[in-house]
């Protein structure tokens, strides 16, 4: 069974009952994006930038504050001293996208995330944090 009201909701499940469930808006996008099969997920600011990499079948960039999108072949992963990259070329765009295992706070809310990031995307780099959502990783 599951039933809301206003913010919370009920959920009962084999005779377990969880009761004033809420939503957590700060978890929720990762949750959504490992259900998806995401294995890795990185945001940055300023200007604001995500991107996700589905390793095998897409890397997915959002710029400009979720103004452009863009889906890109995820090749496979090279590794140089430590740092994880992609790189990729098209007709239409240059990226690379490189991934630290280094600590990384990001700019606006403090969080902390296990990778720092660095994207280049058509000679425009943007800088952030990110996070396997995998457990290959």
């Amino acid at each position: 069974m599951f039933w809301t009201r206003g913010e919370t909701a009920l959920l009962e499940i084999d005779g377990q009952r969880y009761e004033e469930c809420r939503s957590n808006a700060a978890k929720a996008p990762w949750a959504d994006a490992a259900y998806r099969g995401v294995d890795f997920r990185a945001l940055g600011n300023e200007p604001g930038w995500l991107l996700e990499v589905d390793e095998g079948r897409d890397i997915r960039l959002v710029t400009d504050y979720g103004e452009r999108s863009l889906y890109l072949p995820a090749p496979a992963p090279r590794f140089e001293g430590g740092i994880v990259r992609y790189s990729v070329t098209t007709k239409a765009h240059e990226v690379q996208l490189d991934i630290e295992p280094r600590v990384c706070r990001d700019s606006m809310s403090g969080a902390a995330f296990e990778a720092r990031v660095r994207l280049q995307l058509d000679g425009q780099e943007y800088l952030g944090c990110g996070r396997y959502l995998s457990t290959a990783h």
